[in-house]
């Protein structure tokens, strides 16, 4: 887990600096979502959402989707998984698709680490910036977004199927020029 946290990406994402890591690194492990874990996943995933994704879709994304990328956050001890997060990168636009906490540990950072950790994955793969949306009504989620640097760019009506409104999130990376970026993508480096 450490090796993403470099003092130079603490600096560019300050949001990362509120959580104690070396607490949060013996209790927890980042790992990349496989199918054996979907049960878990999926059982996280009714949890949370009104509308949850099916089955199919977290098949689909894992298996035959060559933009998607999925991590899991488990505890080291229980092996428990308490989240996850999905994201697609396309050109150099990272989407986030899917965050999720458990409800029994939310505000505890895992939220906080795991979109650090998939904003660092996804400068990794190439992204420059990312787009979510979010209901307009997730006001945790908003918050947790907005301590990031992300800004509401507009809102899309009736993007939920019970006619809920959705804002459409962005957060462009910290950077200059391609060449000028404070990211070394050779030595996977900030």
């Amino acid at each position: 887990m450490g090796s993403f946290l470099t003092p130079r990406v603490l600096a560019l994402f300050p949001a990362l600096q509120s959580i104690d890591w070396i607490r949060f690194a013996r209790l927890y492990q980042f790992s990349t979502m496989k199918n054996r874990d979907l049960p878990s996943v999926i059982a996280l995933e009714r949890s949370v959402f009104p509308e949850p994704w099916p089955l199919r879709v977290f098949i689909y994304e894992l298996n035959t989707n060559s933009s998607a990328y999925a991590y899991t956050i488990r505890h080291r001890i229980t092996r428990t998984i308490h989240g996850y997060i999905m994201f697609r990168i396309r050109e150099n636009m990272a989407h986030l698709t899917n965050l999720v906490v458990a409800p029994a540990v939310q505000g505890r950072g895992i939220g906080t680490a795991l979109l650090g950790f998939g904003i660092i994955k996804s400068i990794w793969l190439g992204a420059r910036w990312m787009q979510l949306e979010v209901r307009v009504s997730n006001t945790r989620a908003i918050r947790l977004y907005k301590k990031f640097g992300f800004d509401i760019v507009y809102t899309m009506p009736s993007y939920y199927s019970n006619g809920e409104d959705a804002y459409v999130m962005v957060l462009p990376y910290p950077f200059t020029e391609e060449d000028g970026s404070p990211y070394n993508r050779d030595s996977h480096e900030f």
